[in-house]
């Protein structure tokens, strides 16, 4: 999710609960970049215990189709003035003038909105939700999209229970890259410590960042899975991915799933 921000003003600080491998063409670099990421000095890392997952929503578990081209456009006619490439949230949250504020909010959801008729769901994220639901691991989002797109995503799932608890940016956290919301869900609603908890997401300033600023363990995937030219270490991800294809894969190779209270489940061990 690329979007740019900060919650709401005046908001309560509440979780919102609602409710394969690559073609040869391309495999060769996302090979490359995930054994960097994969892969120590001495060779494989140590298998890790992995309680919960939260995942981005928008680029993530939905195909990116929002035009954030049009939407920082938009922002800065709302603001009177020219945003360029800074975070659209928080240049909306530092706005001294609540009309402006407000009809700079008010942009950004009806972008929004203008998406929800082009959300497809991301190959595989039925697949992913069974099989972590099968093992009693926990799913949870965290996005920087509102509270509407979120009920929108939720209200069209195929027959999947919903994400839980699933936090928007509406909610009044602080959004990615601030670590408070995932801190929240792993430690105060599930109980984990974050290093036991997988962020997955497409932004490496947004996923990533929040990620390793709680010491959760990081997924990247999509196009940014590709890059090398990442700013800084606090941008690279533990893994990369393409997709939620590879979810499984990523699982199976380099973690220990852990539920029921600390009871370890193989991957493809039936409980």
């Amino acid at each position: 999710e690329q979007r740019d921000g900060t919650a709401g003003r005046g908001q309560d600080r509440l979780v919102y609960l609602s409710g394969a491998r690559h073609s040869s063409g391309g495999a060769s670099v996302m090979q490359y970049l995930r054994k960097l990421t994969t892969m120590g000095s001495a060779g494989p890392r140590t298998r890790r215990g992995v309680r919960g997952v939260i995942f981005d929503m928008d680029g993530t578990l939905t195909v990116p189709v929002l035009d954030f081209v049009k939407m920082r456009k938009e922002v800065g006619v709302a603001l009177g003035r020219d945003i360029g490439r800074a975070d659209m949230l928080k240049e909306v949250e530092a706005e001294e003038c609540e009309d402006r504020r407000q009809a700079a909010l008010e942009a950004i959801r009806i972008v929004e909105r203008e998406g929800h008729e082009k959300m497809k769901l991301a190959r595989d994220v039925r697949a992913v939700c069974d099989f972590l639901d099968e093992r009693n691991i926990p799913r949870a989002i965290l996005t920087r999209n509102s509270k509407e797109s979120l009920d929108y995503f939720h209200d069209r799932l195929p027959a999947i229970p919903k994400f839980h608890p699933a936090v928007s940016r509406d909610c009044g956290f602080l959004p990615k890259p601030h670590p408070d919301a995932l801190e929240h869900i792993s430690t105060q609603v599930w109980g984990f410590s974050t290093n036991e908890v997988l962020m997955v997401g497409d932004s490496a300033k947004d996923d990533v960042r929040a990620g390793r600023r709680a010491g959760a363990i990081t997924v990247l995937l999509g196009g940014e899975a590709e890059r090398k030219d990442l700013p800084d270490e606090e941008h690279e991800p533990h893994f990369r991915i393409k997709d939620l294809t590879e979810f499984r894969n990523l699982l199976e190779e380099n973690f220990e799933l852990l539920a029921d209270e600390g009871e370890a489940v193989e991957v493809g061990q039936e409980k």
